[in-house]
Protein backbone atom coordinates (compact mmCIF):
# COMPACT_ATOMS: atom_id res chain seq x y z
CA UNK A 1 0.00 0.00 0.00
CA UNK A 2 1.27 3.43 -0.89
CA UNK A 3 2.11 5.73 1.84
CA UNK A 4 0.03 9.04 1.83
CA UNK A 5 1.25 12.46 1.08
CA UNK A 6 1.85 14.84 3.64
CA UNK A 7 1.39 18.60 2.94
CA UNK A 8 0.51 22.17 3.58
CA UNK A 9 -2.70 24.00 2.70
CA UNK A 10 -1.33 26.97 0.95
CA UNK A 11 -4.39 28.64 -0.63
CA UNK A 12 -7.99 27.71 0.44
CA UNK A 13 -11.06 29.79 -1.38
CA UNK A 14 -14.40 27.57 -0.95
CA UNK A 15 -14.44 25.63 -3.57
CA UNK A 16 -10.88 24.34 -3.92
CA UNK A 17 -7.53 24.20 -2.41
CA UNK A 18 -3.66 24.09 -3.59
CA UNK A 19 -1.23 22.18 -0.84
CA UNK A 20 2.18 22.34 -0.90
CA UNK A 21 3.49 18.86 -0.68
CA UNK A 22 6.55 18.28 2.17
CA UNK A 23 8.67 16.61 -0.87
CA UNK A 24 7.72 18.96 -3.81
CA UNK A 25 8.33 22.24 -4.68
CA UNK A 26 5.02 23.02 -6.91
CA UNK A 27 1.32 23.41 -5.04
CA UNK A 28 -1.32 20.71 -6.17
CA UNK A 29 -4.64 21.18 -6.51
CA UNK A 30 -7.19 19.79 -4.73
CA UNK A 31 -11.44 19.88 -5.21
CA UNK A 32 -13.91 21.26 -2.61
CA UNK A 33 -14.74 17.64 -2.79
CA UNK A 34 -11.81 16.07 -1.27
CA UNK A 35 -11.07 18.21 1.07
CA UNK A 36 -11.88 17.14 4.85
CA UNK A 37 -15.14 18.54 6.65
CA UNK A 38 -15.08 21.75 8.61
CA UNK A 39 -13.02 24.44 7.98
CA UNK A 40 -10.08 24.63 6.36
CA UNK A 41 -7.58 27.21 6.20
CA UNK A 42 -4.25 28.45 4.59
CA UNK A 43 -1.54 26.54 7.38
CA UNK A 44 -3.45 23.58 8.16
CA UNK A 45 -1.38 20.03 8.04
CA UNK A 46 -3.09 17.56 5.70
CA UNK A 47 -2.42 14.02 4.06
CA UNK A 48 -3.52 13.24 0.84
CA UNK A 49 -3.29 10.91 -1.89
CA UNK A 50 -1.87 11.62 -5.11
CA UNK A 51 -4.19 10.57 -8.79
CA UNK A 52 -3.79 12.19 -12.11
CA UNK A 53 -6.04 14.92 -12.46
CA UNK A 54 -9.09 13.94 -15.12
CA UNK A 55 -9.80 17.43 -16.18
CA UNK A 56 -6.58 18.49 -17.05
CA UNK A 57 -4.18 15.94 -18.62
CA UNK A 58 -0.48 15.18 -17.36
CA UNK A 59 -1.12 17.31 -14.17
CA UNK A 60 -1.67 15.87 -10.86
CA UNK A 61 -4.49 16.16 -8.03
CA UNK A 62 -5.03 15.27 -4.14
CA UNK A 63 -7.62 13.32 -3.91
CA UNK A 64 -8.86 12.21 0.19
CA UNK A 65 -7.64 14.95 2.24
CA UNK A 66 -7.17 14.97 5.56
CA UNK A 67 -5.95 16.89 8.48
CA UNK A 68 -3.14 15.00 9.67
CA UNK A 69 -4.85 15.26 13.40
CA UNK A 70 -7.48 12.66 12.18
CA UNK A 71 -4.70 10.35 10.75
CA UNK A 72 -5.39 8.12 13.86
CA UNK A 73 -9.62 8.06 12.52
CA UNK A 74 -8.81 7.18 8.88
Amino acid sequence: MKSRELGTVSTFNGSYAFIRPDRAERDIFAHASQLPEGKIHRGDRVSFDVQPDKFKPGRMCAMQVRFCDDESTA
